[in-house]
């Protein structure tokens, strides 16, 4: 994912726009959403030529993979991550990337858009009806036999409370 940019470095206002495909070497983990090894990362950029160095706007692309956080089935999603970042021959710490060898390497500010991005905490679907808390069967799967779950009278004064709450919505 390095790109050479020393036909765009000293010409400001010149840009040009790249596309880029490869393969992930290390796996990217967000508690449990992953990006495995090995899945491809696309990376479409427009790079431009500015006072201060070379910005580069674009968006990271990437496939992951998660348990959903009702049912545990596994869940498949596309990552569409968008970044704006400046390198520089003098880069600030925390600010700007540096342009080395007259290139950039895209592959830091991709990773670190996607890291961002990811799912915490991703769904099969929004109606999952998760896991029966007696028995562990799969809901979405249809009932189970287990009895009713009765609620402790200790924790009552919080039921009302929150079907109060949801009547107001």
């Amino acid at each position: 994912f390095v790109v050479g940019v020393a036909d765009l470095v000293h010409r400001p206002a010149q840009r040009r726009d790249e596309h880029l495909r490869g393969p992930i070497v290390e796996p990217m983990v967000v508690t449990e959403t992953t990006v495995p090894a090995g899945s491809e990362l696309a990376v479409d950029v427009r790079i431009e030529a500015v006072s201060d160095g070379v910005l580069v706007v674009g968006a990271a692309t990437v496939g992951w993979d998660a348990p959903c956080r009702r049912c545990l089935e596994p869940v498949h999603g596309v990552q569409v991550s968008e970044f704006r970042e400046l390198y520089s021959e003098h880069p600030v710490e925390g600010e700007t990337y540096p342009i080395r060898h007259e290139a950039v390497d895209l592959e830091l500010v991709a990773r670190e858009a996607i890291l961002l991005d990811l799912p915490l905490a991703p769904l099969c679907q929004e109606e999952c009806r998760g896991l029966c808390i007696t028995c562990g069967a799969n809901l979405n799967d249809g009932a189970c036999s287990c009895p009713p779950v009765t609620v402790d009278h200790r924790w009552a004064g919080l039921s009302e409370l929150r079907l109060g709450a949801d009547d107001q919505n």
